[in-house]
């Protein structure tokens, strides 16, 4: 056979795969449990904003499709990660799904001979557990938490994507560049704000990566801290 014709089938093979890929419909109803990273820009206390990186699984919950339409809702969301905030110091941080509101959302596709790219969002309740490492102090007492401090929001975060497989990896959901969630401690009180959230699920190499990446940052600006410096 000659090399001509050798390349002319392979590029035929090539478009008709990727030709049943696109015309691929949504899958059955079911859940997916994948590896995600995400960055929150956040304020506490008035501090200035501040972003913070998480790893961790997410857990999504699909229904049956229904005329280009999947109804979908966020069972479990375990992020984790710290920051080094200005005034209370080193902080580790845990972002969860809300154990008393539902992360409820939607998939849509406006296609007619396939069903990607298709249009994702879901409207997001956390719960985010700020635990200090080491004791902040100043002339009259503590200057920062003493122990766990627990924010929650109950205005929902609405994060989109356009995704192109189910689940979405490496598709990344954002929050509306207009959108900011106020937090709250349990007692109502306003600590916090969120100004802006991205959300990847990801391919596992990706999440160990992104997780040692963090890390490393973490210790640098302890270090940083410890010396005095910006």
């Amino acid at each position: 056979m000659k090399r001509g014709t050798i390349v002319y089938l392979a590029l035929a093979l090539f478009a008709a795969f990727t030709i049943l890929a696109l015309a691929e419909g949504p899958p059955k109803a079911g859940t997916d449990t994948f590896d995600s990273i995400a960055e929150l820009e956040v304020s506490i206390f008035n501090g200035p904003m501040t972003m913070i990186g998480v790893v961790g699984p997410t857990q999504i919950q699909r229904g049956q499709p229904k005329g280009g339409a999947i109804d979908t809702e966020m069972l479990a969301l375990d992020l984790r990660g710290g920051l080094v905030d200005p005034n209370f110091g080193p902080l580790q941080v845990q972002v969860r799904e809300s154990p008393t509101r539902a992360s409820r959302g939607q998939i849509m596709s406006p296609k007619g001979d396939g069903f990607f790219p298709a249009e994702s969002f879901f409207d997001v309740f956390v719960e985010i557990e700020l635990t200090p490492e080491v004791q902040t102090t100043g002339p009259t007492g503590p200057t920062g938490p003493t122990t766990s401090l627990m924010l929650h929001n109950e205005q929902p975060i609405r994060m989109m994507a356009t995704i192109h497989s189910i689940p979405p990896i490496e598709n990344a959901y954002n929050s509306p560049a207009n959108q900011t969630t106020v937090l709250l401690d349990r007692f109502g009180n306003r600590v916090g704000v969120i100004r802006h959230v991205q959300h990847v699920p990801a391919q596992p190499s990706h999440a160990k990566i992104k997780r040692e990446l963090i890390n490393v940052e973490l210790m640098l600006k302890k270090l940083l801290r410890a010396h005095g410096l910006p």
